[in-house]
C-alpha cells in the first residue's frame, strides 16, 4: 500500500504536547490509516510558524501534504492557511509566579505577549524573552527581575522546580493562564490550544 506523506511542522521541541504524534507514528496507528508522518524540527520564529508551512508546502515536490502546529494567537497572520484541529481542548500556557506577589513584571515568549498583556491588563509589564531558555527564565524570576514568567504547564514546571532548576516551589507557584483552568488568570477561556494548521488548498 503506498502511504501519503505528511510533514509535521513542529513549533517547540519534544514534549507532552507531541505524544499523541509520538505514539501514533511508533505504533504505526497513521500508518494503517495510509500515511508517512514525520516530524520535523521548528524552524519558523514565534509567529512566524503559517508563512513557514505556505513557503514548505510550496517547495514540496510529491503529493505530501504540509500540516503546522502553533499556538492559536499565532495563527492570526495574513498568511493562506486554516486551521483544522488541535492537540488540547485548554491551552497549556501558564505563569510561574512568585507567590503571593503582585504580577508588575512578567516574561513572555514574542508569540504571547500581547495575549499576556491583553490577560494581565494594564498593571503589568510583559517583557520578551528567548523561548527555548528556561534556564534564563528561571533565573530571572529567583532573583526578582520579574514577578512571573511564561511556560507550558505540560513540560517546563519539571525543569523549573526540578534538581537544578533553580526554583523552590514553596516559593513559587503554577497558574494556568485559561480563566476556566482551576485557578486561572484574568478572564479570558483561551479554548482550544496548539491548532493544526495546513495551506488552504491542502486543508
Amino acid at each position: 500500500m503506498s502511504l501519503r506523506r505528511v510533514v509535521v511542522q513542529l513549533d517547540y521541541y519534544l514534549g507532552g504536547q507531541f505524544a499523541g504524534l509520538v505514539t501514533g507514528i511508533g505504533d504505526g496507528l497513521f500508518a494503517r490509516r495510509g500515511l508517512d508522518v514525520r516530524l520535523v524540527a521548528p524552524t519558523a520564529a514565534p509567529g512566524a510558524e503559517g508563512a513557514a508551512v505556505v513557503a514548505r508546502q510550496a517547495a514540496a515536490a510529491d503529493d505530501a501534504i504540509v500540516v503546522g502546529i502553533c499556538e492559536q494567537n499565532s495563527l492570526v497572520a495574513p498568511e493562506p492557511v486554516t486551521a483544522f484541529g488541535a492537540m488540547f481542548d485548554r491551552s497549556p500556557l501558564a505563569l510561574v509566579r512568585r507567590r503571593g506577589a503582585p504580577l508588575t513584571r512578567v516574561a513572555a515568549h514574542a508569540d504571547t505577549v500581547k495575549l499576556l498583556e491583553a490577560i494581565l491588563g494594564d498593571g503589568a509589564e510583559v517583557v520578551e524573552v528567548e523561548r527555548s531558555d528556561e534556564a534564563a527564565r528561571a533565573d530571572l524570576l529567583a532573583r526578582g527581575a520579574v514577578d512571573g514568567v511564561q511556560c507550558y504547564h505540560t513540560t517546563e514546571p519539571l525543569s523549573f522546580f526540578g534538581p537544578g532548576g533553580g526554583l523552590d516551589a514553596r516559593g513559587f507557584e503554577l497558574a494556568p493562564l485559561c480563566a476556566t483552568a482551576p485557578g486561572g488568570l484574568g478572564g479570558l477561556d483561551l479554548g482550544y490550544s496548539q491548532a493544526l494548521f495546513a495551506t488552504a488548498a491542502a486543508a
